[in-house]
């Protein structure tokens, strides 16, 4: 999950252009779940040329961080035939 918001969060920066892949992912689980819904939030800290940093915080139903980590993604062109 943190994988995924933080490509979204990226993605959103370089689509229609481009698009993006992992390239580092570090996730740090403060504590552990097993039922109930779960939020995410993710944002983009800094995108260069071609690669940007973003982060990820997992919260349960009481609001309380979960889970949270970082990335790094590649940014990659259009495909041409």
């Amino acid at each position: 999950m943190i994988d995924s918001t933080c490509a979204c969060a990226a993605f959103s920066l370089s689509y229609p252009k481009g698009w993006v892949t992992t390239i580092d992912l570090q996730v740090s689980y403060l504590k552990p779940i097993s039922k109930g819904t779960v939020t995410a939030k993710a944002e983009c800290l800094r995108s260069g040329k071609k690669i940007s940093f973003c982060e990820s915080k997992i919260y349960n139903e009481k609001g309380e961080l979960i889970c949270f980590g970082t990335s790094q993604l590649l940014r990659v062109g259009p495909i041409t035939k």
